[in-house]
């Protein structure tokens, strides 16, 4: 069989490429008498350069690498790509798609486009949601990455249950690092291990980064414990300079901007905990990071993360920032606390495997090949 496999959008590496790179490595690893071609553009980013015997690609001609330009190949180039290369159906690893094709199958994370207004324009807003619905009426199936995020697509949208298959991610691939790059991460950014809680993510509203601030500025250790943000600041919904001030927690909280995966896996290991509040989240890779390190973590009671964290997390009502404040103080408080949530985590993360995610899309994609009146 061969799958096309659709990266004509993507740029930089956050969830979604996450999941997008981890599970093609693991598709052609497992099934490697199918063949699996990438449909790119001229800009795609490096981490898209995937060597495999059965992975190949198909370049489609863009001029720039603009939304718009990339929105418009999406609808006219893909089919031809297909007919090029002999694909028997399409992978779209997220919403964005061609709309009218229906020989594909879709990957939609979650429902967050509809559950919280981060777009700030009109067109944003009106694509996804076509995108969506073209999920909906133009495919022969769609994935979702939790059972939380299934229940929103049949909710929320209508999905037909027999057509949206909860295939769960797995854990991102992060380097081992021994203890001198640890204490030089640490040293770069001013931090002492087990001195710091630790936030990994953009800072879009339904992070709850004004949340997880002013918890901080109620935890009573706060002198003790940094408050660590790693991840691109994205200034156009929060301007987070401006509300550490306005709290008055300058000496107490560090951004460390973009980091290598080198120094994200050491801000794990020398974390005392992972704080991850957020309102909502299909999957939650930061997570299963944190437990795979070792690293207890408080997090959300909210959408799918108590499904993803498992016995292995403390869990908090994100919308009471006394309530994140009181799991920090558990932590920082009581060692038995800290030591039976690695443990669970540890655990945990043994429910979630790349090879699986692999298997169970693969008998998604194999039905939708069936379907294929070509």
């Amino acid at each position: 069989m061969k799958i096309a496999i659709n990266l004509l959008s993507y740029a930089s590496y956050q969830g979604i490429e996450v999941y997008t790179v981890n599970l093609i490595n693991a598709l052609a690893k497992n099934f490697p008498e199918d063949q699996f071609v990438l449909i790119k553009n001229p800009f795609s980013p490096a981490f898209f350069n995937i060597s495999a015997p059965n992975v190949s690609e198909h370049i489609v001609p863009v001029p720039a690498p603009r939304k718009h330009l990339l929105a418009i190949a999406q609808q006219l180039e893909i089919g031809r790509a297909m007919k090029k290369t002999g694909a028997d159906v399409l992978f779209c690893t997220s919403p964005a798609a061609p709309f009218f094709l229906k020989n594909k199958v879709v990957t939609i994370h979650d429902c967050a486009y509809d559950r919280f207004p981060e777009f700030a324009n009109l067109p944003s807003k009106l694509y996804f949601k076509a995108m969506f619905y073209a999920a909906k009426y133009f495919s022969r199936g769609v994935i979702t990455v939790s059972g939380f995020s299934r229940k929103e697509l049949i909710d929320l949208y209508g999905f037909s249950p027999e057509r949206v298959h909860a295939v769960y991610s797995a854990l991102p691939e992060l380097p081992s690092v021994n203890e001198s790059v640890e204490r030089a991460t640490l040293e770069k950014f001013g931090l002492h291990r087990g001195g710091y809680f630790l936030y990994v993510g953009n800072t879009r509203p339904r992070k709850n980064i004004l949340g997880l601030l002013k918890a901080y500025a109620l935890f009573a250790k706060s002198e003790a414990y940094q408050l660590v943000l790693v991840g691109k600041t994205d200034t156009r919904f929060l301007n987070i300079a401006a509300e550490i001030k306005k709290l008055g927690i300058m000496r107490g909280v560090v951004q460390t901007g973009f980091v290598s995966d080198e120094e994200k896996a050491a801000l794990y290991r020398g974390s005392a905990a992972l704080a991850f509040p957020s309102f909502y989240e299909g999957f939650g890779f930061p997570v299963l990071e944190a437990q795979s390190l070792g690293v207890p973590v408080i997090t959300s009671n909210t959408s799918s993360l108590p499904e993803i964290g498992g016995n292995g997390a403390l869990y908090v009502d994100p919308y009471r920032p006394e309530d994140i404040a009181a799991a920090m103080e558990k932590i920082a408080a009581d060692g038995h606390v800290r030591e039976e949530l690695v443990h669970e985590g540890c655990e945990n993360v043994k429910r979630f495997s790349w090879d699986r995610a692999a298997q169970e899309t693969m008998a998604v994609l194999r039905g939708a090949g069936k379907n294929n009146p070509s």
